[in-house]
């Protein structure tokens, strides 16, 4: 009899795709030995298929990670790997290549793991009740990297789409309504960090405000809207400094007034009271300074973008 380890399974961070022999082996009939698969008594590690696996020796932190994404997203309460039970694939007693997973005690599929190379795996999620696909990733050396997708397990629209390079946000990353499919949240990323324009709505389609980004700092204009679509603010950022005019509104009467040169205070007024009777105005010295220009009158239409 060996000496069990720790650990069932020390999952190899890079998935290999090798030729197997044709051996099978239920997993009550195996046992592990510093973090390989044996079949029985025998002293050369065991090669071949593997049957009704626990996930939880199975699945590493970084597929254990997709999953728990995949649930937080989809607002929907999956397997997990501890409720798994996985057909698995082993060379020289460790495991290789593609593997797939199941709920305990049923054959229906809740995870697939495809490898592509020595280092590539493509992650598929599915809704046991019903096998359908919920989420989908693919992992290089354990990142993230390409493709993230996360779809409703009620009627299959997508959630979530985000890029990714090398476990780093990279690209486009925009969430929908699960019921309407409509845009709530669309950015740009690059190097984890967001970079361009960062789009929010509300659940109608209204938008809820406008930012742009350089290298993850304000960069732009920063905007936002009240419910009933009126501008709430606007904010002038360069490379995360306040910078020119900055205003605030109330149902569409201007309350304050903020002027910045490189951070610092140069000019501010504020309706504290929201009073409807007092006009606040941005002194002609000001008028030029980026920003100015963004009154009610112009930019106080109702957003609906869709």
């Amino acid at each position: 009899m060996k000496k069990q380890g720790p650990q069932l399974f020390l999952v190899v961070a890079a998935f290999s795709i090798a030729s197997c022999s044709d051996r099978q082996a239920d997993y009550r009939n195996v046992e592990i030995s510093n973090g390989k698969i044996y079949y029985g008594s025998e002293d050369t590690p065991f090669s071949g298929f593997v049957s009704n696996v626990p996930g939880g020796n199975v699945i590493d932190q970084n597929v254990g990670w997709v999953v728990s994404r995949v649930n937080e997203t989809a607002y929907y309460r999956s397997v997990y790997p501890q409720e798994m039970t996985c057909d698995i694939n082993v060379e020289d007693g460790l495991l290789i290549g593609d593997f797939t997973c199941y709920k305990t005690g049923s054959q229906s599929k809740v995870l697939e793991a495809i490898a592509d190379g020595d280092r590539d795996i493509d992650i598929k999620i599915f809704n046991p009740a019903h096998n359908a696909l919920i989420g989908e990733a693919h992992l290089t050396g354990g990142q993230f990297n390409g493709d993230f997708n996360v779809y409703s397990a009620v009627n299959g629209r997508t959630l979530l789409h985000a890029e990714y390079a090398l476990g780093a946000l990279h690209g486009d990353l925009v969430e929908y309504n699960a019921e309407t499919g409509i845009v709530l949240h669309s950015a740009s990323y690059e190097n984890g960090q967001l970079h361009g324009k960062e789009l929010k709505f509300r659940p109608n389609g209204d938008q809820a405000s406008e930012a742009e980004y350089l290298h993850g700092k304000y960069h732009g204009f920063v905007k936002q809207w009240e419910g009933s679509g009126l501008i709430q603010s606007s904010e002038y950022y360069q490379h995360g400094v306040d910078e020119g005019v900055h205003k605030g509104w109330y149902n569409g009467q201007l309350i304050r007034v903020e002027v910045f040169e490189g951070g610092r205070y140069k000019y501010r007024e504020y309706n504290e009271d929201m009073n409807p009777n007092r006009i606040i105005t941005l002194p002609d010295e000001y008028s030029n300074i980026i920003g100015a220009d963004v009154f009610s009158g112009f930019d106080s239409t109702p957003r609906n973008r869709r």
